[in-house]
């Protein structure tokens, strides 16, 4: 367990760096977690405004007035005229933070904008970041969703689920569960019996599969909130470990981190992180000073010219995801993430006892770019670019991917990509400054929208082997690979 910090921020106890969509689902504190992240994301007061604008705040479902109003000036943008993102960009010059809402309802509150408004605001880029509340808990520390809930937008890049540790030993009842009986219901157990930590982490594991379910490439994050002594905190570190064990190491219900804290007293603790053990390895980078580049191989197609089991079809006796990942894992590549969905079990097996780590894609038929979305979400914010491969291509070389590797530090160019036959090819390296813009990108389209973008930029590396572009997309690609 990663020792308390005296100094560590909310943002970095939730791990949230450079720009992100975050989301707050659950109970227990989540709008003061919201409050308390939005200021620390604006930077101390008095300071210069940042030059990519400060941060919007807002809820897809409804808050109080003054809660939202606390964060900052709050436009409602059904009651004003021009377009939300406009709007939101002329406050932003004149404070670091701004709230948004739809409009004004009864018992002193706000209405929410719908999730698809707020992805309309992320895509618009007025923001460094947004933080949206995205649920209710009539003030409950816990709380089972509702049919419709949460309603989080597409494009999160973070959702934190926050749960208050004062509900342990509390009975599970409407007095202290927002949806007691229907979360009874769910685990399968006794209406009033006390929340202890075994019921505690069964019913986040149900919160942590249904967010995985609507925001596939997104990072979860698990919130346990008011540890404000060492026996609650005893009982959140319980709740953790069975949290993890529950969840049977499958990345539809673990989540990629937890933490415990005191968002008032702004006191926090990281009891996991999935992240940094899986790239305890690449700490360190294997030439010094040397930029971390990560490797990203994209193996969540379905393939369907192929029957749907290209990627395992073996190329000179392996699989082709086998030759792929183990190119990346000869080069000078600080850490390599496999990104599955169709077939994810058997790409996993084949895959065994390498030391990668596999990010599943649920969201994997509606193209390439949710892969790309799964992998740049869970990122560790320490690599300065991450280099996409492609499962299908089986002949790409770890001298090659060296050679990219060279290029990137001699030119500082942010997209480089091999050049075969004086044509571009894969695999494609971006620089960590083009991130937010590959997770803009939707459809079956990668980050092909971001390279023309970004055309006067590019570095092409000249390759002799014509095989090195050969991606294997037909049966009849396939009986050339098996020839050669």
């Amino acid at each position: 367990m990663q020792s308390n910090d005296a100094q560590m921020t909310l943002a970095a106890a939730l791990g949230v760096a450079g720009r992100q969509l975050v989301a707050f689902v659950g109970g227990g504190g989540k709008t003061t977690a919201l409050q308390r992240l939005c200021a620390e994301l604006a930077g101390p007061p008095g300071e210069a405004l940042p030059a990519t604008p400060g941060v919007i705040a807002t809820t897809t479902s409804a808050m109080f007035e003054r809660q939202l109003a606390a964060v900052g000036p709050l436009l409602l943008v059904d009651e004003d005229r021009g377009s939300p993102a406009i709007r939101a960009s002329e406050a932003l010059r004149g404070s670091p933070v701004v709230a948004l809402a739809a409009a004004r309802t009864e018992r002193e509150k706000v209405k929410g904008l719908a999730p698809a408004r707020v992805d309309d605001l992320w895509r618009a880029g007025v923001a460094g970041a947004i933080v949206v509340e995205a649920d209710g808990s009539r003030g409950l520390s816990l709380k089972a969703f509702g049919e419709t809930e949460p309603q989080l937008p597409a494009a999160a890049t973070v959702v934190v689920i926050v749960a208050g540790l004062d509900v342990l030993d509390l009975p599970l009842d409407e007095r202290h569960v927002h949806r007691a009986a229907l979360l009874a219901t769910k685990l399968g157990v006794r209406e009033g019996e006390p929340v202890g930590a075994r019921l505690l982490a069964a019913a986040l594991t149900l919160q942590v599969a249904r967010v995985r379910e609507l925001a596939p490439g997104a990072r979860v994050v698990v919130l346990l909130n008011k540890a404000g002594d060492d026996v609650v905190l005893r009982g959140a570190e319980q709740a953790a470990g069975l949290l993890t064990s529950a969840a049977e190491g499958t990345d539809s219900t673990t989540p990629d981190r937890i933490v415990a804290g005191d968002v008032r007293e702004g006191a926090y603790r990281v009891l996991q992180d999935r992240q940094a053990a899986s790239h305890e390895k690449a700490a360190s980078a294997p030439i010094r000073g040397e930029p971390r580049v990560l490797g990203v191989v994209l193996a969540a197609g379905m393939a369907t010219r192929m029957g749907g089991d290209k990627v395992l079809r073996p190329v000179g006796g392996r699989p082709m995801v086998e030759r792929v990942v183990d190119a990346a894992l000869a080069s000078r590549l600080a850490g390599t993430v496999v990104v599955v969905g169709h077939r994810a079990g058997d790409v996993r097996a084949a895959l065994q006892g390498r030391p990668v780590h596999v990010v599943d894609n649920p969201a994997f038929a509606h193209g390439l770019s949710t892969s790309v979305h799964a992998a740049l979400c869970g990122i560790d914010p320490g690599y300065g670019a991450a280099l996409f491969l492609l499962a299908d291509q089986p002949f790409v070389t770890a001298s090659l991917i060296d050679r990219l590797l060279d290029a990137y530090v001699s030119t500082g160019s942010p997209i480089v990509r091999p050049e075969v036959d004086g044509r571009p090819g894969n695999p494609v390296l971006f620089s960590a400054r083009l991130f937010p813009d590959l997770l803009l990108e939707t459809g079956d389209r990668g980050g092909r929208d971001v390279v023309r973008r970004h055309a006067s930029e590019v570095c092409l590396v000249h390759t002799d082997d014509p095989r090195a572009g050969l991606d294997i997309d037909s049966p009849e690609d396939y009986e050339r690979s098996r020839e050669g």
